[in-house]
């Protein structure tokens, strides 16, 4: 009963020591974020009073002594130029605030410059280098919290909580990087161009494979039905497809001709067909 009566009176001394802490903390000016570190130990601290674990709050309450000296002697620089001590201590109290400007700087500048991030994600290999460049980035940023808290002498308990969620975010960002990186071992699927299809003057094929769009090419040598006259290229030579059909218009229709198109795609594959045409005359009808 005498060693119950002994706690809670213990408790409530505590209780009125961190109480005194905290008024001290409030009359600080000119650091909140050194401001704000303290007021998490001491809630910290009151809370493990409160579970009577006396010897980890006189810990706490030890830490928030030597803060409210370091923020002390800080002087008040609202409307100045900061000092360097005043920036070394704001990174340590809240480091995750440089990684949030960094990487809006970054998303800042790419909606900036108009670059088309998002469309062409849906390409492997802009995908791949991007998501490693932001997991190196994330990485290098989580890391460099983690040093900033370990200079604050943050209790080991919460280091560790950190360390945990470091550990689970590099295991997220692995499945992701393994997913794009292994898309990437299945190759990439040949060109196939279809028989090319000769009907009066137009010459027809249709392409799969590689990556669109495609660049078409004709070259044609042979004769003209009227009159045997040479074959000309047609009006447009080179064409663009994005769904793989290819269709070239001549001036006349061709009698017959050595015809080959050529085939290259946006990742600068190519192939080419051939075709040997020649209108097929008429079978005679025996008398």
């Amino acid at each position: 009963m005498e060693k119950k009566l002994f706690n809670e009176e213990f408790k409530l001394r505590g209780l009125e020591l961190f109480q005194t802490l905290e008024e001290e903390v409030k009359a600080i000016r000119g650091n909140q974020a050194g401001q704000n570190a303290c007021m998490k130990f001491i809630d910290e601290g009151r809370d493990l009073f409160a579970n009577g674990k006396f010897a980890e709050a006189l810990d706490r309450y030890m830490e928030v002594g030597k803060r409210i000296e370091k923020v002390k002697n800080i002087p008040d620089t609202r409307g100045k130029n900061w000092s360097k001590e005043h920036v070394f201590d704001s990174v340590i109290d809240n480091p995750g605030s440089i990684v949030i400007v960094i990487f809006s700087a970054i998303i800042g500048l790419a909606i900036w410059k108009g670059f088309p991030v998002i469309d062409k994600l849906s390409e492997p290999a802009f995908a791949r280098g991007l998501i490693t460049f932001v997991i190196c980035m994330a990485t290098v940023g989580l890391a460099f919290m983690l040093v900033c808290y370990a200079f604050a002498e943050s209790s080991d308990e919460r280091f560790k909580r950190a360390r945990e969620i470091f550990a689970g975010l590099l295991g997220i960002l692995g499945t992701i990087v393994g997913f794009y990186f292994g898309a990437a071992s299945t190759g990439p699927v040949p060109i196939s161009i279809a028989d090319i299809l000769v009907s009066g003057a137009e010459v027809a094929t249709y392409v799969t494979g590689g990556v669109p769009p495609y660049q078409s090419a004709i070259k044609a040598t042979g004769k003209f039905s009227e009159k045997d006259e040479s074959v000309t290229a047609p009006k447009e030579p080179r064409l663009v497809s994005q769904n793989g059909w290819v269709r070239y218009v001549f001036a006349k229709p061709i009698k017959e001709a050595a015809i080959e198109i050529d085939i290259k795609d946006s990742q600068n594959r190519s192939a080419s067909k051939k075709v040997d045409f020649r209108v097929q005359e008429p079978a005679k009808v025996q008398p």
